[in-house]
């Protein structure tokens, strides 16, 4: 029996071998927050049926439409001109939804009161136990099963059936997810510095970041380890950051990292550079004069309240935050910095022959000092 693990890669190609040696388990329970794991899995199990026989013997379900009588009435029909029958089950939990109901009295007038629908537990968990041997069942499902209950055993600890809970990637192992993704499943290196580059451009979307690995071990030369240089030629950046994401990576004072955002920005914008260069600047001119504000009154003695109030910010949240803020940048910077911003949007409006993206960089190493 497969068990949920830390290691959501490895778990998956164990079950990618499993079902390519031929010979598959009757049922396979997918769960978890991160979805490409199980609809990569969903694939290698269509994939046990040739194309000519899916059509009477392939069945994609929903939870959320179906009744579990006929789902298991489905799995237990055999195959017809062909090995084995493929029923996909998604949205598993959608067959235990609650549903509304009306205990009516007399004159057809009462409360609504919760139950659920109306389905055999037992006759499910009897299938699991002693499942048709001609059929691969395949439920997949956002939602893991609850182990304490009959039905969570019957699946977690169960022989017969081939269980997994994928955990999410976090983001900030995403680099190291794609360098192990690259070896195991294409047999090839990736430089840590190229991955980390390939997070950048991507984002977490372990669909397209996989989609764009199958691209860049296509066509780049077997012999060689995937590098920078290969990374920011083949994979499309498809990450859209924002205006916050930039302010968080200047207020972190990297360098580097708020120069790529920026240059991120600049390349995925729906407008033009220069557009986009006018909203960076205005936007971190309100920043600055809110942290400007909150520091020569905070100078003079005021109390947060007052604070808050004179600059009339109305939500407590946003207004702490500034107050954390106003820490990174001290008071005796503030001059320098609204001259890199009032020189940066001088120059984006047509006062220099500055590209934008030299205008945006050079105003950021300004206030980075």
């Amino acid at each position: 029996m497969a068990k949920s693990s830390t290691n959501s890669t490895a778990l998956y190609h164990q079950f990618v071998k499993e079902l390519r040696s031929g010979s598959p388990r009757p049922v396979y329970f997918f769960c978890g927050e991160e979805s490409f794991y199980s609809d990569a899995l969903q694939e290698e199990i269509e994939a046990l049926l040739p194309v000519d026989l899916r059509d009477f013997n392939m069945d994609i379900l929903y939870g959320t439409e179906q009744s579990l009588d006929k789902i298991l009435g489905i799995v237990r029909s055999y195959p017809m001109m062909a090995d084995r029958r493929i029923v996909i089950l998604r949205e598993f939990s959608g067959l235990f939804s609650p549903v509304r109901r009306t205990d009516s009295n007399e004159e057809g007038e009462g409360d609504p009161v919760e139950e659920s629908i109306p389905a055999s537990t037992e006759m499910l968990i009897g299938y699991l136990l002693k499942p048709n041997p001609s059929t691969v069942l395949a439920i997949i499902d956002q939602k893991p099963p609850n182990a304490g209950t009959k039905l969570g055993k019957a699946i977690i600890k169960n022989e017969a059936v081939g269980y997994a809970n994928f955990d999410p990637i976090p983001e900030e192992r995403l680099p190291e997810w794609i360098v192990e993704w690259v070896q195991t499943t294409h047999n090839r290196q990736i430089k840590p510095q190229a991955a980390q580059v390939m997070a950048r451009l991507t984002g977490s979307d372990l669909t397209l970041v996989s989609k764009e690995l199958d691209k860049l071990c296509t066509f780049k030369d077997n012999g060689e380890a995937i590098n920078e240089a290969d990374v920011k030629k083949l994979v499309t950046p498809s990450r859209e950051y924002s205006v916050f994401e930039l302010k968080e990576a200047l207020f972190t004072k990297n360098v580097t990292q708020t120069l790529w955002v920026a240059e991120q920005m600049l390349h995925t914008s729906k407008t033009t550079d220069v557009g986009e260069v006018i909203r960076i600047v205005s936007f971190f001119y309100s920043v600055f004069t809110n942290i400007w504000q909150i520091q020569r009154l905070t100078q003079k003695g005021l109390p947060a309240a007052q604070i808050r109030s004179t600059i009339g910010v109305k939500s407590e949240w946003y207004f702490n935050n500034l107050v954390r803020d106003s820490r990174v940048f001290p008071y005796e910077s503030m001059p320098l910095i609204f001259e890199a911003l009032l020189d940066a949007d001088r120059a984006v409006k047509g006062m220099s022959r500055m590209e934008a993206e030299d205008i945006v960089f050079l105003m950021f190493r300004r206030i980075l000092g």
